[in-house]
């Protein structure tokens, strides 16, 4: 069954639905809802599963996907549940901005308006039932070293798993690809 979304021109008013193969092979811009978890010290990222077409074994946003042709942003929380297990209402999350991300490869070109939310709460192993068909795991990062990864301070940093029982070194190619200005926004939320 093919999704359908809404397509918007570049000052984000809707002209129109695609299905999302086809905004992808035309560039087309959609709407995402991404999800970011953390703690007092530590980003919770994905480690998105081996079996995603796109950017499989990459860590990215805890939990993000596209908007459906009739949802709205409030309904992007359906992804949360979806990918993670856990239940959160909009009211509990910390709106951020809307980021133009935008991202060219050969074979797609992905223009997406990315409602930002951040969630800050204490998260545990237990808390979480992953969707294995998208997450492979759930890691933590500490803030610092995320943001100095993200400024190309260094090279590489350390990730560990949720339960702190493994610890794998990552570098800046290891994560999904957004743009410049995608980064340097969620840097700017998490630097202060």
């Amino acid at each position: 069954m093919e999704e359908w979304i809404r397509i918007f021109n570049e000052q984000h008013e809707p002209v129109g639905r695609a299905t999302r193969d086809e905004a992808h092979a035309k560039g087309l811009w959609h709407e995402t809802f991404h999800c970011w978890l953390y703690d007092e010290n530590d980003v919770i990222l994905q480690k998105r599963s081996e079996q995603k077409a796109g950017y499989p074994n990459r860590y990215d946003v805890t939990a993000a996907g596209h908007l459906g042709e009739q949802e709205t942003v409030h309904d992007g929380v359906r992804e949360v549940k979806e990918e993670l297990g856990i239940s959160v209402s909009t009211d509990a999350l910390e709106p951020f901005r809307i980021i133009p991300d935008v991202v060219e490869r050969e074979e797609w070109h992905d223009r997406e308006f990315a409602h930002v939310f951040f969630k800050k709460g204490m998260y545990h192993t237990n808390d979480f039932t992953l969707q294995k068909e998208e997450v492979e795991g759930l890691y933590r990062i500490a803030r610092e070293d995320w943001i100095a990864l993200l400024r190309k301070e260094c090279d590489k940093v350390s990730v560990r798993t949720l339960n702190h029982a493994f610890v794998e070194h990552v570098r800046l190619e290891d994560f999904a690809t957004h743009s410049a200005s995608y980064w340097e926004a969620c840097t700017h939320f998490f630097d202060k």
